[in-house]
């Protein structure tokens, strides 16, 4: 049976070619008294998955990671202080107590040393740091901060507010 590339000339006579270019196979090991498993014929398929395992469990580390500690920048806080909210509290003078500030969002500065809060007033041109010497005792201060020039300015004298 001819092969390909087989060709009869004008003459009659065949046309000697060469064989056609196969790939080689591969050469079978010889695994006779072996005894053969899912693991040992797939190490490649399963190296790939442990691989890809890994970088999987990488990318959702980092993913929790930046939730974490990046995810709540871009969130606005619930309920920020209006302007004339800020008045009325400012208004109360000696009777200001941190229960006026109750439902207002904050954002605990310090708590070591002295307490100090942070109240976000809307608009974002200001925001309020009130102070304590501990979470719900006597309010030592209250400081307005202009985010634009960073001037503070002091509401109120350490010894008006109680």
């Amino acid at each position: 049976m001819p092969y390909h590339g087989y060709n009869k000339n004008k003459r009659g006579t065949q046309d000697v070619q060469p064989e056609p270019i196969c790939r080689p196979h591969r050469q079978r090991i010889d695994t006779a008294g072996k005894t053969e498993n899912f693991f040992t014929r797939n190490v490649r398929l399963l190296t790939f998955i442990a691989c890809m395992m890994v970088v999987v469990a990488i990318m959702l580390g980092f993913g929790i990671y930046r939730a974490k500690n990046y995810g709540d920048l871009a969130q606005e806080p619930e309920n920020i202080m209006e302007m004339e909210q800020l008045q009325t509290l400012i208004a109360k003078g000696s009777k200001l107590t941190w229960r006026d500030f109750d439902g207002y969002s904050r954002e605990v500065v310090s708590d070591s040393i002295v307490y100090v809060c942070r109240y976000h007033v809307k608009g974002g041109e200001y925001y309020l740091m009130v102070t304590s010497e501990t979470e719900g005792t006597s309010i030592i201060s209250v400081i307005l901060v202009d985010l634009a020039t960073y001037e503070q300015t002091e509401i109120f004298a350490p010894n008006q507010v109680q």
